[in-house]
This record gives C-alpha cells, sequence and structure tokens, in this order.
C-alpha cells in the first residue's frame, strides 16, 4: 500500500508574475502552498481565471520566457525549479505525466501518434522500438482507442477530439509517473468515456501508488475521485480541505457559491442553481479580500487587509475572516 504521510511532490510559496501584451504585469499566482502524497489524490476547483492552470504551467517550469516565478516545487527531493533547463526535463519527463486540456497543443501534427507515444518511454525507461510499439498500442487500449496496434502510425488530424484527449492521457501515463498532473482531462469526453478514464486512474493510484492533481471544474468529479481539495481565487489558495469536509461543510463563501451553482444529480429533488454574481477579477486589489465585491457576507475588515489562511483542523485552512458558524468574525 502506498505511504499516503509521506509527499512525493511539494509545492511552497509558489508566485507566478506574467507579462501582458501592454507590458503590464499581472501577479496570476500569489503563494500557493500545498503537497501530495503517494497514492493521493488532489482536486483543484475554482472558475476559469482562478490561477488553477498557470499554477500547474509555473510548477511544471512551462511557464513563457516573459513571465517570472519563484518558490520551490520539491519533487524526490529536489526543487524543480532550481534546477537547470536540460535536468528539469528529465526529471519531470521521467516522474511527472501531464495531461494539458486542448490535446492539440500537447501532440504534434506532423509526427505519427506512434512516434510521440514512443519516444518518451526510449529516453526515460529504455525500452526497444519493439517493446515501445508494444507498450503504446497497450496504453491505447486501456484508454478506448479501438484497434490500438493499427492506428499507432496515425496522425493527429485523424482522430476526433475525444480521441485525441484519450491519447494524450495515456502519453502522461507511458512512464510510469509518479505523479499526474491534469488539467481538465476529460472535459471534452461523453460520460460514458469519463467514468472508464476515471476509474483507470482510480486503479493505477491503488496498483502503483501514483498520486494525482486533478484540475477541474467539475465538483462531481472530486466528489469521486479526490481525496483533497484546494479551492483557488485570484491566484491563491483560498480553502482547503479533504473532500467530505469541504463539500459537507464548506468554509469560505466563494466555496459555497461554487458548490450552490453545481448541478446535484444525486438530490432527492432538483434545486435552481445560485450563480455567484460578477467575474473574477483580473488583478488581484492592492488592499482587502479579492471575494468581497462578490461576497455577500464581507466584514468591515475584509476591505482593509486580505485574509490569511487560517488553521482550522487537520491540514485544513481557510482565508477569510467570516465564520459560518456564528456568522460573524472568525477568532484567529
Amino acid at each position: 500500500m502506498p505511504d499516503r504521510g509521506r509527499p512525493v511532490l511539494e509545492v511552497r510559496g509558489l508566485e507566478a508574475t506574467l507579462t501582458g501584451r501592454s507590458g503590464a504585469r499581472v501577479q496570476a499566482v500569489r503563494g500557493v502552498d500545498f503537497a501530495v502524497a503517494s497514492g493521493e489524490c488532489l482536486g483543484v476547483v475554482g472558475e476559469s481565471g482562478s490561477g488553477k492552470t498557470v499554477t500547474l504551467l509555473a510548477l511544471l517550469g512551462l511557464l513563457p520566457e516573459t513571465a517570472h516565478w519563484s518558490g520551490e516545487v520539491r519533487f524526490e527531493g529536489r526543487d524543480l525549479l532550481a534546477l537547470p533547463d536540460p535536468v528539469r526535463r528529465r526529471a519531470r519527463g521521467a516522474g511527472l505525466g501531464v495531461v494539458f486540456q486542448e490535446p492539440l497543443s500537447a501532440l504534434n501534427p506532423v509526427f505519427s501518434i506512434g512516434y510521440q507515444m514512443m519516444e518518451p518511454m526510449r529516453a526515460h525507461l529504455g525500452l526497444t522500438r519493439r517493446a515501445a510499439a508494444a507498450r503504446a498500442a497497450e496504453l491505447l487500449e486501456l484508454v478506448g482507442i479501438p484497434e490500438p496496434g493499427a492506428r499507432l502510425g496515425d496522425f493527429p488530424h485523424q482522430f476526433s477530439g475525444g480521441q485525441l484527449q484519450r491519447i494524450t492521457i495515456a502519453m502522461a501515463l507511458a512512464c510510469d509517473p509518479r505523479v499526474l498532473i491534469a488539467d481538465e482531462p476529460t472535459t471534452a469526453l461523453d460520460v460514458t468515456v469519463q467514468a472508464q478514464i476515471l476509474a483507470l486512474i482510480r486503479r493505477l493510484r491503488a496498483e502503483l501508488g501514483m498520486a494525482v492533481i486533478w484540475v477541474t471544474h467539475d465538483l462531481g468529479v472530486v466528489a469521486t475521485l479526490a481525496d483533497r481539495v484546494l479551492v483557488m481565487y485570484a491566484g491563491r489558495v483560498i480553502e482547503q480541505a479533504t473532500t467530505a469536509e469541504l463539500l459537507g461543510d464548506p468554509q469560505h463563501p466563494y466555496t459555497r457559491g461554487l458548490l450552490a451553482a453545481a448541478l446535484a444529480p444525486r438530490a432527492p429533488r432538483p434545486r435552481r442553481l445560485r450563480p455567484i454574481p460578477g467575474h473574477p477579477p483580473a488583478v488581484a486589489p492592492a488592499r482587502g479580500c479579492s471575494f468581497r465585491p462578490r461576497c455577500a457576507e464581507a466584514l468591515a475588515q475584509c476591505a482593509a487587509r486580505e485574509p490569511p489562511r487560517i488553521v482550522i483542523g487537520p491540514r485544513r485552512d481557510v482565508a477569510c475572516f467570516w465564520d459560518p458558524a456564528t456568522g460573524g468574525a472568525r477568532d484567529g
């Protein structure tokens, strides 16, 4: 059984600043901290623009050259962000599997699917061409591609969008990663294929002790797959809890808003969805809570300073002054 008490990946004080076309600099990731243990699944949720994808790109060292990032990303005892680029790429390729939201961004249109799947296995696992081809066909079968052996020679344009997403998942699993990082990996898939992919991920976690970081808008997926959840808003983590704690007793008004706006297919009767008014800020305010303009529970201190992350339980914290238990200010 995997040792879930020992982190395989730790992120500490991750910051990322992006430069726009006008030259303006935007702090897109602000002091993100989290850890994920072997065999554990960490869900990351939040609206578009909350900083989820930029956080993943920053910890992988994949932001554009105009960006600036800092902090620590410790994987197997080494800080990936402190390594030279060639060493970081080898460490990332051998131990971190990545599934991007847009499959075409991860696939080269001029190379066959088989070639793109086999090259990492030959480089990082030392497999022969024949062994790599067999492994590639096995992975394509696992993710539901018909006649996998015959399709290794096909090119990306010969597959549907859903098939391409399954192929990128297979590629991410090719080198038996210790951590799978997935950014909205099942968005383009129908519910049947999505269920098959989720079952595959659960099985690989159990068999290989593979850790998973799963970014999604789908709280239903989080409920069935994740052990713990990070809620992000305006580039920072505003709530962290086990899945059961977060779904059963959300502490941040934003988390409560996300749950109120989500479908609950197993509920005894349909309920009216309550959207969160407004939009996430493009730039965090210079002072005060970033969520305050959209928050019905805002207190006087929310305008004065940004709330710190307050520890409220084992591996549970929230960045909010408001206490839902009392309806007033939180102690701590």
